[in-house]
């Protein structure tokens, strides 16, 4: 797995946990 993958992944899950 690649770090960048795992960060772009939180980030999407950010947004959708909190939608802006």
């Amino acid at each position: 797995m690649k770090l960048k993958q795992l960060e772009s992944l939180l980030g999407n899950l950010d947004q959708f946990t909190e939608p802006k």
